[in-house]
Formats: structure tokens, C-alpha cells, sequence
């Protein structure tokens, strides 16, 4: 959650340059009390797409990892995604094997970026009381997509300081005592002169001295030391650390979800705004998820229609009797209820609409207009006709 959140809030300063100033958290409670809802970027639908994986196979499986990974990007395309992924789609729609697209990304050298960091919290969590395995997991998931040694190396360290941050003391953490275990599992000059760097600019709180020093790119190299100090600097502060991440500029979606993975204690109710505490789907979210049932991506999708959002379940033979559904009043979802079986099931997929015996305490009921605008919505009628 701390990652997802940290990336939600970061997605909307991302490319921006350093921002000095106040370090109070005023930015990001502006930006929260602005926004009417905070938006995750590709960064949270790859750390999904692993955990799933993960719990799918048992475990690594980097053959189910990949397509898990594909499907990911097929399924949720506009949610800012770096030039990765896509470039390897692309290559595979051409019939090149996976390990072939890998190694020949980006000139032959292989990706760089930081993607396969980012998407490292599931891995640490499944092995965090066994170092090496982390270590072996995070070099695994990240060949998969990365083939630059720069990114396969930044995703161990961060898998391996959120390992050593699930397992510190109850004291606290002593942030030169991380880096230098981090710089002892590094395995390339250029991490560990990154990680020497970090532990020689702590404590500095000035963004612009850290920004410069560290470098805030989307390279692996960077983002890693960089969420890494803003982690560091206030280890116990969510709030802090992903501000001072947001203030550092550059990728901050990814430097700022990176550094709130870390953290083992979200924020209660205090100082931190209330609007962070909403949870759901925008409408936006929720349009994209409708599209790609249409195109028949899924067997289920939301969709949605003004405050009222029922799942309509697509392609197939429909639900079963007993299936669960979801249904949610202004886009919050309010209950989860025990689906029904139409009383016919034989109708073609747009026709097949799955809804709630009961809605509590929701105001939404299920009607004749409710399942009329599914159905035109799933056939792909605009709006405007509804």
C-alpha cells in the first residue's frame, strides 16, 4: 500500500525539476485536497502483476512472470508506461523469443530503466528473513524484462533494502548500517558508488544538492539511490519520505513509490489528508477497464454509468450461481454480495450481466435502465445514446 499510494501521489509532479522549499508536507496536501482522485501509473500494475504471479505458480516462475507482465500492459494500457514493456510487446508481435527481445532491447545493451526495481516489493516479502534468496528472486524477475547488469543490480538493492527494512529493530533503522550491507550485495562499480554517495549526503535535507548528486532519471541507477536516501532521511514518516521524494523531481512516481515500500507504518488519521484514505476506481480507471471488456481482454471488467458500477461479466459462459460481484455507489465499492445467474444464460456475452441480490448500504439498486445502459455499453454504444 505504502508503494501503490506513494506512486499514485508522485505520478503527478513526475518530470518536474527539484523543488526546494518547505518540508512540512503542505505539496502533497494541496495536491491530494486538489485532486478528486489520485491516479497509480504502471509502477503498481507490475508489482500486482508479480505478487499474482507469485501466488499463482507458488513462487518465481519467469516463463509466467513474463506473460503475467504482457497481460498486465495489454490489459491496462494507459497507465503511463515506460518504454520497456512495450518495446518487448512490439518485438514479441513480431515472433522474436522472449530471451532474444530482452538482450536485444535498446541497442543490445538491454533496458536500463528502472522497471524492474520498482515492481520488487512481493519478492521481499515472500524471502525477507533469507537475504540471498531475495538477492537470487529480484535478479531473476528482473532478466525477465531487464538485460543491462545496471538494472538487473538496482533491483536487488531495492528488494534487499525493503528486506532489511521489514526485518529492522523495533528501535529504529540505522541508515548507514543499510548502506553498508546494500553496497556488500552490490555487484557493479557504478551501485556501489551510487550507494557511497547516498551514505555520504546523509542527513542533508536539501533537494537540490541530492537531486544533482544522485540523479533522478528513470535509469535504474538513479531512481534506486535516490528513493533509497528519501527512505533514509525519515525512515518512520511515510508522509516525509514521499515527500521529499516528490521534491527531488524527475521520475517521481517510481522514486516515490520505491521509497514508500519501505516504510512499515502507513499514516493513521493525523496529520495526513483525509482524501488519501478513499479508496477506488475513477472514472477514468473505470472507462479504460470498459473498453478493454469490449475488445473481449478478460472474462470480467468494470463498468460503469454515472454513481452506479455493477460488473458485467464477458465472454464465456457467464457466472455461476454463487459467484461473488462487487457493486459500489460513487465509485467507492460499498459491498460485496452473492451474484445470481440470469434467467438466461444461453444470451450472447453483451447480454450477460451479472447483478447483486442486495446492495447495502449503498443507495444503487439494480433496474431495468441500469442493466440497459451494461448492455449498450458492452455492445460499445456511445454514451451519448444511452
Amino acid at each position: 500500500m505504502g508503494s501503490a499510494v506513494g506512486d499514485a501521489v508522485g505520478a503527478a509532479f513526475e518530470g518536474g525539476p527539484p523543488r526546494p522549499g518547505d518540508q512540512s508536507g503542505l505539496l502533497i496536501q494541496r495536491h491530494v485536497a486538489r485532486a478528486r482522485r489520485l491516479q497509480h501509473t504502471d509502477d503498481t500494475v507490475l508489482t500486482i502483476a508479480v505478487a499474482n504471479s507469485l501466488v499463482a505458480r507458488g513462487g518465481l516462475d519467469p516463463v509466467h512472470l513474463s506473460r503475467a507482465l504482457v497481460h498486465a500492459y495489454r490489459a491496462e494500457p494507459d497507465r503511463g508506461w515506460g518504454s520497456t514493456i512495450p518495446a518487448l510487446v512490439e518485438e514479441l508481435g513480431r515472433g522474436v523469443s522472449w530471451e532474444r527481445a530482452v538482450l536485444d532491447a535498446f541497442d543490445g545493451l538491454g533496458s536500463a530503466t528502472d522497471g524492474a526495481a520498482m515492481r520488487v516489493a512481493p519478492l521481499a516479502l515472500l524471502a525477507h528473513g533469507d537475504l540471498t534468496e531475495v538477492d537470487r528472486l529480484a535478479r531473476a524477475q528482473a532478466r525477465c524484462t531487464h538485460g543491462h547488469p545496471h538494472a538487473v543490480d538496482a533491483a536487488a538493492v531495492q528488494a534487499i533494502a525493503v528486506a532489511l527494512a521489514l526485518d529492522a529493530p523495533s528501535g529504529g533503522i540505522d541508515p548507514q548500517a543499510v548502506i553498508a550491507k546494500l553496497i556488500r550485495w552490490a555487484d557493479t562499480d557504478t551501485m556501489v558508488g551510487r550507494l557511497e554517495a547516498v551514505g555520504s549526503l546523509l542527513p542533508v535535507d536539501d533537494v537540490t544538492a541530492v537531486a544533482s548528486r544522485l540523479g533522478t532519471s528513470a535509469l535504474a541507477v538513479d531512481a534506486v539511490p535516490a528513493a533509497l536516501y528519501a527512505f533514509l532521511l525519515r525512515p518512520d514518516s511515510w508522509p516525509d519520505v514521499v515527500e521529499f521524494a516528490v521534491r527531488l523531481g524527475g521520475d517521481t512516481d517510481t522514486v516515490a513509490g520505491m521509497a514508500g515500500t519501505g516504510v512499515r507504518r502507513l499514516p493513521g488519521r493525523g496529520r495526513d489528508p483525509a482524501r488519501l484514505e478513499r479508496q477506488g476506481r475513477t472514472n477514468r480507471d473505470l472507462t479504460s477497464a470498459r473498453r478493454s471488456a469490449v475488445r473481449g481482454v478478460g472474462r470480467a471488467r468494470w463498468l460503469t454509468r454515472s454513481r452506479t458500477c455493477v460488473r458485467a461479466a464477458l465472454g464465456g459462459r457467464g457466472p455461476s450461481p454463487g459467484a461473488p460481484t462487487a457493486v459500489c455507489t460513487n465509485d467507492r465499492v460499498v459491498d460485496v454480495e452473492v451474484a445470481r445467474r440470469g434467467p438466461r444464460s444461453d444470451r450472447p456475452p453483451h447480454q450477460r450481466v451479472t447483478m447483486a441480490s442486495r446492495v447495502r448500504p449503498g443507495r444503487s439498486r439494480s433496474s431495468r435502465s441500469s442493466a440497459k445502459r451494461l448492455r449498450n455499453s458492452a455492445r460499445g454504444v456511445p454514451s451519448e445514446r444511452w
